[in-house]
């Protein structure tokens, strides 16, 4: 994480244990943020999905009674 020092140079330089908790809850807001629009965008894709499924089973039936048209044709 770029604003949060490795553990070597903590253990070296010591901590300032106010601004390390800050940083961390700066992170974890920001992880946060970042999951909840990651779920909402999986949810958008689900339904999407969900959609071209529906339109594919829809293709698949409507080529299947053409074949039986072209058939009867023959």
């Amino acid at each position: 994480m770029p604003e949060i020092a490795s553990a070597k140079v903590m253990e070296k330089d010591g901590v300032n244990i106010g601004e390390f908790q800050i940083k961390l809850l700066q992170k974890i807001e920001e992880l946060t943020l970042y999951s909840i629009e990651q779920n909402k965008q999986i949810k958008k894709l689900q339904e999407e999905n969900k959609t071209l499924k529906s339109q594919s089973e829809k293709i698949n039936k409507l080529e299947k009674q053409l074949e039986q048209i072209v058939s009867k044709k023959k």
